[in-house]
């Protein structure tokens, strides 16, 4: 949009901000993620370590929030 500008081409985005829908849903995307946790071969789990996904971020205190648990908000 830029390169047109110097032909009088003007172009408006409008892009929506974060609103709560199912993609942005804390339950649905920690349900993905315990699917893909479980669906990975034992030995790649094993290589992250099993306390790897109950440490992640998405989990635990806080993210219900949606904020990182190490905030403390």
């Amino acid at each position: 949009r830029r390169d047109m500008y110097h032909f009088g081409v003007r172009v408006s985005i409008i892009e929506p901000g974060f609103f709560k829908t199912a993609v942005t849903s804390l339950d649905t995307i920690e349900a993905s993620l315990q699917q893909l946790w479980s669906q990975l071969a034992p030995e790649t789990r094993q290589s992250y370590g099993e306390d790897f996904f109950p440490q992640c971020e998405c989990q635990g205190p806080g993210a219900s929030q949606g904020y990182p648990a190490e905030l403390g908000l």
